[in-house]
């Protein structure tokens, strides 16, 4: 059961990942991409109308694949360009073209509301990514919660503040390389496999100066005008009077004095003797358990390499590393990897696993137009997936990890518009997914057009899903899933002709 889960999770998550790459892809032109064209476009308050067909093999039931299979479903979507309110819906047609099987999303205000004709008489409410956030990160005690304060941040970096955010906290990895320099460090040469002389530097600094060290910068900050006037317009009220509040220093030192922590924190820097260039830098910084389940987070960074984290305790780890140079803009292939592992995992835990996950993208633009005057675009993405022990390395016995079947999401997407600015742009889709016997595809075709008016949905009564029990949410889950696979229209299963199965079997790699 748990890798069945792990499956649909997977697949879930780098399908999510790749797609996240089409909000990435950068002007390979003088002017902006088709894609970045269609966003805008969106962005300006342009509607979006397409279709698109879901088909499955070898899921397990009660999914929302084997649901929805062979369901051919319209889509339409509007979301106003102050970004208060947005519609978007699906729906199936009858020979009269009335629309039926029909599920809304309605968003206002950054609260979102479903209602669906698979869950009849039922609205739904779910709260936006940043309540979301503070709710996950609520522990019940007398604080507000603040993760959403991360989300909000996240975004502001991805705008033009980017600049005034940089200019504000340079002072403070000023501030920590002086604190470093007051530590003695430790020197050795050393010769690597091309040649070079470099010279290493290790820093071991006991827990306590850290300690000390983050009750000063943590004073600094709150008493900092630059970072308090960034900060202002993403804090509540709440979240000010809390967190940026110079007199509540003293809980401030309470909390860090109370960390208990027995180790040291280590810095490795190597760096190259005749340029000066660094070649790799490493920090372990110690962690209490009782807070974090993990005893140190290690952070290796290799110049024009990898960075890794990992977080580690006697009997579990967790890591993730990825390209130094990652980016998903144009076309890349990267590498990266993932490990887990518990040497003390129960049934009910997640299996461990040592995963290589490979990404490739590929872009292809035409020049000239065609005939009819429109511009192209292509997109191919591919992620694979492979168990492998080396990963880990031998100090994991590979006997130890759970079943893993490759993994492969291949995602397909082609641009087309005209070359005016208003011209409306279209977007064909093909995302396919396999493991196993288990295969998912997804196909559709998507355009922007010109808005229509947008309509509300009456939102009093509505039930929400966050503050419901987990037995109310697999309830509505589970009456929704049962619904839409006895309620759906489907296409005809189309069956491949003998001749061309065997073929198609006879070039199999």
């Amino acid at each position: 059961m748990g890798e069945k889960t792990d499956m649909k999770k997977a697949l879930a998550i780098l399908t999510a990942f790749i797609l996240t790459a089409l909000l990435q892809i950068s002007a390979l032109a003088a002017d902006y991409s088709l894609p970045e064209k269609m966003q805008k476009q969106l962005n300006i308050g342009s509607g979006l109308k397409g279709s698109f067909l879901i088909t499955e093999e070898g899921l397990e039931e009660n999914t929302l694949p084997t649901a929805l299979n062979r369901g051919q479903f319209e889509l339409r979507g509007l979301a106003l360009a102050d970004g208060s309110e947005l519609s978007y819906y699906i729906y199936q047609t009858d020979d009269s073209e009335a629309q039926r099987n029909k599920t809304t999303l309605y968003g206002k205000n950054g609260t979102f509301y479903l209602e669906s004709d698979f869950l009849p008489g039922t609205l739904l409410s779910l709260a936006g990514i940043e309540s979301a956030a503070d709710r996950a990160g609520a522990r019940g005690g007398e604080n507000p919660p603040i993760l959403s304060l991360a989300v909000k941040v996240i975004r502001t970096l991805q705008g033009r503040e980017k600049t005034n955010w940089d200019a504000a906290f340079t002072p403070y990895g000023q501030k920590a390389e002086l604190w470093l320099s007051r530590f003695p460090v430790e020197t050795h040469y050393l010769n690597d496999e091309a040649g070079r002389n470099l010279l290493e530097m290790s820093y071991t600094i006991p827990f306590q100066a850290v300690q000390s060290f983050l009750v000063e910068m943590t004073e600094a900050f709150l008493t900092d005008e630059q970072i308090r006037t960034l900060l202002d317009p993403l804090l509540t009220e709440e979240q000010k009077a809390v967190y940026l509040n110079e007199n509540l220093m003293y809980y401030y030192r309470e909390v860090i004095g109370a960390l208990q922590v027995q180790d040291d924190l280590t810095l490795t820097r190597v760096s190259d003797t005749r340029t000066g260039a660094s070649v790799s830098t490493r920090l372990r910084l110690p962690l209490d358990r009782r807070l974090f389940g993990y005893e140190a987070l290690q952070i290796e960074q290799v110049s024009g390499g990898s960075i890794i984290c990992s977080l580690t305790d006697d009997q579990k780890m967790l890591m993730l590393a990825w390209p130094e140079q990652f980016s998903l803009e144009g076309s890349f292939e990267h590498e990266l990897l993932f490990g887990r592992y518990n040497a003390e995992r129960k049934e009910t835990d997640p299996a461990n696993l040592s995963l290589r996950v490979s990404l490739t993208g590929a872009v292809s633009v035409s020049d000239q137009a065609d005939a009819d005057g429109r511009l192209h675009e292509n997109y191919d993405y591919v992620c694979r997936v492979i168990q492998d022990p080396a990963v880990l390395g031998e100090e994991y016995p590979e006997d130890g990890l759970g079943a893993f079947e490759p993994l492969q999401v291949q995602l397909n997407l082609h641009f087309s518009s005209k070359n005016a600015q208003q011209s409306p742009t279209t977007a064909e889709i093909q995302l396919d997914g396999s493991q196993g016997e288990k295969k998912l595809s997804i196909s559709g075709t998507f355009k922007t057009a010109a808005p229509w008016i947008l309509t509300a949905i009456e939102t009093s009564g509505d039930l929400s899903v966050t503050e419901a029990s987990d037995e109310q949410r697999t309830a509505w889950w589970e009456t929704w899933l049962k619904n839409a696979a006895e309620k759906t229209e489907r296409m005809p299963e189309v069956q491949m002709p003998e001749t061309q199965k065997t073929e198609n079997e006879d070039t199999q790699p």
